[in-house]
């Protein structure tokens, strides 16, 4: 399986932390509910690929879900052999929100 998650509203301007802490537990709750309400209804090793909002603060950007979160949630994350899973972020130069891409199974 292969998605993209809600982004989010869509940002002009770099939210403020409080509305960027708001934006991400919104998003966190919504994609937690769905893969929770998807994870019985795949079969034990189904892989996933699920691109979910990433926001940029600077350099650096704050992902709505991690790899770590996903294992909560009854999936193991993909282990890459040229590349750190957890780099897997695209974003275009003037976006605020970019995706982070999570390759994961279901255990």
């Amino acid at each position: 399986m292969v998605s993209e998650a809600y982004l989010g509203e869509p940002l002009s301007s770099q939210p403020s932390p409080t509305q960027l802490q708001l934006h991400i537990k919104q998003s966190r709750t919504l994609i937690s509910a769905f893969l929770k309400n998807l994870q019985p209804q795949l079969s034990p090793g189904t892989p996933l690929v699920l691109a979910v909002p990433a926001w940029r603060q600077g350099s650096q950007f704050t992902p709505s879900l991690t790899l770590d979160d996903l294992e909560d949630l009854g999936y193991t994350g993909r282990d890459f052999v040229n590349i750190d899973a957890r780099d897997l972020i695209y974003a275009r130069d003037d976006q605020i929100v970019g995706r982070k891409i999570l390759v994961f199974n279901r255990n």
